[in-house]
């Protein structure tokens, strides 16, 4: 069976275009994967797409199985031509250390815990939510979440924070970053090359560590083919202790957060038929305004706004709940909905009281109370409609 979940929004003039589907299928091929089922998430921001594919094994939890090529996609569309820009099929990860398990770095799960719309309007913000590699079972409260915002204002860029999330004692220990700039394959001739403020270096020889406190303003392109089009990243020097760009097909940007960090914060661009001197010429002279903007973003989500949004647009259903007032089915799914967002309300309220940030998980909550809110109303509307047919008759 089907299960297909579509969220389009209409949104006024300036504000970012947001769209949220997830589909479930089974896997028809290849041969080794039947028995699994096809779990794909697609969120939009305006012109930046996130896609999420991830093979499970419904007979177990849905936990991730692997079969090879295809099994798994975290992919990133944003300033495409071809196949070049941002990674299509594996965007970007990350890796903590826990100091309960001390040992090598720990990976993240591969089905995500979510994708989420938590605000709407000019400025849109999305969070992607992860639990660590040992999954929701062994460890459902630990979560690194990958937090967008897009402004209307600038369409060109987007801001990323990965962030270990709530009180925990986990800690960011890497993140990274993939693109093919340009396009994936090219001529025999084309070089992958990384310019930042304080070099350039051909990664055709090989890796190449930046100096963070210098190099952070960081440019992909190519030389000798495909010199029309790149992929642009600048990182908050104060909060990256290394940074390392390898590759000769995928290239990747690797940062390694300071000590004891919990988040790192990124604004990702790219430039599209300009050649790769005149663009490069171009970011790393405006870097330093991008870097204060980047300094500058509030990460976290307006619940004033999602507040009075709801208010709004309870009143407006005060008619139609009347008119709809026999729907029992309809009246639980209603009273669901507004119960749940006031519970989560009300600890937001607590937390605000005390001085604490709201927690991520909270906003997510509240925003997607919002949502199942929606779907209920329009269900209301068409039962009040149904009603006020009736009375008529």
């Amino acid at each position: 069976m089907n299960a297909l979940l579509a969220t389009a929004l209409m949104l006024a003039a300036g504000d970012v275009e947001v769209f949220l589907k997830t589909d479930r299928q089974p896997a028809r091929q290849p041969a080794k994967a039947i028995g699994s089922d096809f779990i794909e998430t697609w969120l939009t921001l305006d012109n930046l797409k996130l896609h999420h594919k991830v093979a499970v094994d419904p007979k177990n939890a849905d936990e991730p199985v692997s079969f090879g090529y295809g099994d798994f996609f975290f992919g990133c569309e944003f300033g495409r031509e071809g196949n070049g820009g941002w990674n299509l099929w594996h965007f970007t990860s990350a890796s903590v250390t826990d100091p309960r398990n001390p040992g090598k770095p720990v990976g993240l799960y591969r089905r995500a815990e979510g994708l989420h719309i938590v605000e709407r309007g000019p400025r849109a913000v999305a969070d992607v939510a992860w639990w660590l590699a040992a999954g929701p079972q062994k460890q459902p409260n630990d979560l690194v979440t990958m937090r967008l915002i897009k402004l209307a204002a600038e369409p060109a860029w987007c801001y990323i924070e990965t962030a270990v999330e709530g009180e925990t004692p986990l800690a960011l220990a890497s993140t990274w970053y993939s693109a093919f700039p340009g396009n994936t394959s090219g001529p025999p001739a084309r070089e992958r090359w990384v310019t930042a403020p304080g070099r350039s270096h051909n990664l055709m020889t090989g890796p190449v560590e930046l100096d963070p406190a210098r190099d952070w303003a960081i440019s992909l392109h190519n030389k000798h083919g495909d010199e029309r089009g790149g992929s642009l990243l600048v990182f908050d020097p104060d909060e990256v202790a290394t940074a390392r760009v390898e590759g000769t097909y995928g290239v990747t940007i690797h940062l390694t957060p300071k000590p004891g960090r919990k988040a790192v914060r990124v604004a990702i661009s790219y430039f599209l038929r300009q050649h790769y001197e005149q663009a490069n010429a171009a970011f790393l002279r405006d870097a330093p305004g991008a870097l204060e903007r980047l300094r500058k973003v509030d990460w976290e989500a307006d619940l004033g706004r999602l507040e009075s949004t709801w208010g709004r647009e309870m009143q407006e259903l005060a008619e139609p709940l009347r008119l709809a007032a026999g729907d029992e089915e309809l009246a639980l799914r209603m009273d669901g909905v507004r119960a749940n967002y006031g519970k989560a309300l009300a600890e937001a309220k607590a937390a605000r009281a005390q001085g604490k940030p709201v927690p991520r998980r909270l906003q997510r909550q509240l925003a997607d109370s919002l949502t199942q809110f929606r779907s209920a109303r329009d269900a209301l509307f068409a039962a009040a409609v149904k009603a006020l047919l009736n009375e008529k008759k």
